[in-house]
């Protein structure tokens, strides 16, 4: 690699945590940030490098080369950040990355090419990988500490073709909520044990990608039929998802809902509209589209993340190599990043909310 990026480890209370960032060149900066690890790392797959973004000025610190091919990463409700790994998919392979610096790790290679998600257990010694063209869900050993790490343990494969497509997991890491695009079925999977505690039809057709609130309460599944839709369904009972409401364009919907993010809060859910290039602000209340945030024409947003404190909302534009800083609170955009060709995918290292229990 051409740079190193050093992240913090946390401060004293109330002092400032600084992180010393060298840039491709090997210049040493302070970066003054507001809280341990609160880079934004954005994955440029048309160069192959990570542009790192530092919230508390949504300024580009760093732009670094990397070795392997900067894939997209979607990063619902990934848990285990902060466990000091990224699990990054790439198109024939899974890379482990120190968040510390960014190198690899480990890598798992893959038969899929045609779509691999993964996602991080609360305890961070667990990752799962789900690939869409083996219909295989896979449990990797992510503890340092164990000689087995970035190893696969154990692989359960789906029969009937159902096209595995994206992973949310409940709070407490117990269940993975995967929608079945070729299928239009829902699945929940029992993390510890690997059998599927809940199968059954989408209301929608071509369910795809989908992301569970922080309180663990509401599952949003995104559509692909059509000009797109988002159905919203109850997790009162975790294993037994209930269709609590349909949304598509007749409801203020975007055209082509791609994914979608929940606030820390949990008051709205915040969908990627693709097509359209806007976001959808959604009521957790009322399940009514109550804002709409334009993005540049042409902008295709593909993946979101948090800030640190939940204060801004970063969106990937890959239609015009840029990342979009939207205000969470007034659903303003604060500022349209400049980043590296075809940005494809976003990976904080740490949310507060989640690190503390949602």
């Amino acid at each position: 690699m051409k740079g190193r990026i050093f992240l913090a480890m946390k401060a004293a209370a109330g002092l400032a945590v600084f992180a010393p960032v060298l840039s491709a060149c090997g210049t040493a900066t302070n970066v003054g940030v507001a809280a341990p690890s609160a880079f934004i790392y954005v994955f440029n797959k048309g160069n192959n490098t990570i542009s790192v973004i530092d919230p508390a000025d949504n300024q580009v610190k760093v732009i670094q080369t990397v070795k392997f091919p900067a894939y997209g990463l979607y990063p619902s409700n990934q848990y285990g950040l902060g466990s000091g790994y990224l699990m990054l998919p790439e198109a024939t392979q899974v890379a482990i990355l120190k968040d510390s610096n960014l190198s690899a790790a480990a890598t798992i290679p893959m038969t899929s090419a045609k779509g691999l998600w993964t996602a991080i257990l609360p305890d961070g010694k667990t990752g799962i990988v789900v690939a869409r063209a083996t219909d295989a869900i896979s449990w990797v050993n992510m503890d340092p500490t164990s000689k087995a790490f970035g190893t696969i343990e154990k692989t359960v494969t789906v029969p009937g073709k159902v096209g595995l497509c994206d992973i949310s997991l409940s709070p407490n890491g117990q269940y993975a909520y995967i929608p079945d695009l070729y299928t239009s079925q829902l699945q929940v999977v029992n993390t510890t044990t690997g059998n599927t505690v809940y199968l059954g039809p989408s209301p929608i057709a071509k369910s795809f990608m989908g992301t569970v609130s922080w309180n663990g309460k509401i599952w949003a599944i995104e559509g692909s039929s059509g000009s797109g839709s988002v159905e919203y369904m109850s997790l009162a009972n975790p294993i037994q998802p209930k269709l609590i409401k349909v949304l598509t364009q007749a409801n203020d919907l975007g055209v082509g809902p791609h994914t979608d993010e929940f606030s820390p809060n949990n008051q709205y859910d915040f969908v990627l509209d693709r097509t359209s290039s806007q976001v959808s602000v959604v009521s957790m209340k009322t399940f009514q589209v109550v804002h709409t945030v334009q993005l540049p024409a042409g902008g295709l947003p593909r993946v979101a993340a948090f800030s640190y404190t939940g204060s801004t909302l970063y969106v990937s534009l890959e239609g015009i190599n840029s990342v979009a800083a939207i205000n969470t609170s007034t659903f303003a955009v604060d500022k349209i990043i400049k980043v590296g060709p075809d940005p494809v995918g976003l990976a904080p290292t740490l949310y507060q909310w989640a690190q503390n229990g949602g």
